[in-house]
């Protein structure tokens, strides 16, 4: 079995920190460079968080790719410090709901019994999976860098690809500071 992990792309947050965290136009620019990678690659299910820049993503790609689209909440970012990151304000009990969150939908997705999915998600939690895809300490995937629009490539359980962004024009690539959202 194959997975993409694919960083839905840049978004006003990863640049300004705050505010509603939509695609910025280099983010659309480069989700459809991203699908245009993908269209010839074929992919069973796209499974996506609920995010509207991830839904964006997502559907970027489907119209390309003409699969299946299935939205799971549990995909959403987790919290940071999971990974390694520093420390941030939020709420009680964040750390281990994400913690749990992450390993009920790690678990589910090694189930599949497919030979390519995709999962349109957010960078904390791609590092989240690749920590736990190599039996490493979590907090060690925050030197990870996962860029938007970025495809990290897992087969048949070894990692192939990390932060694949050769389907980006260098103009349409992040700038270094931005990865660690």
């Amino acid at each position: 079995m194959e997975i993409l992990l694919i960083r839905h792309g840049e978004t006003h947050a990863n640049i300004k920190k705050t505010g509603e965290p939509i695609l910025t136009s280099k983010g659309k620019n480069q989700i459809k460079h991203l699908a245009k990678k993908l269209e010839k690659t074929k992919i069973e299910i796209l499974y996506s968080s609920d995010l509207k820049r991830t839904l964006l993503t997502a559907k970027t790609i489907q119209k390309r790719n003409l699969t299946q689209l299935i939205i799971l909440k549990e995909l959403r970012e987790i919290y940071r410090k999971i990974v390694g990151g520093p420390e941030k304000q939020v709420s009680e009990n964040r750390f281990e709901r994400d913690l749990a969150r992450a390993e009920k939908v790690w678990k589910k997705m090694n189930k599949k019994e497919k030979e390519r999915i995709a999962i349109i998600c957010h960078g904390n939690i791609i590092r989240y999976f690749l920590m736990k895809n190599q039996n490493k300490e979590l907090t060690k995937g925050w030197s990870v860098k996962i860029d938007p629009a970025s495809i990290t490539t897992i087969k048949n359980g070894k990692v192939e690809k990390i932060n694949d962004i050769s389907h980006l024009p260098e103009e349409f690539r992040s700038e270094k500071t931005l990865y660690h959202d």
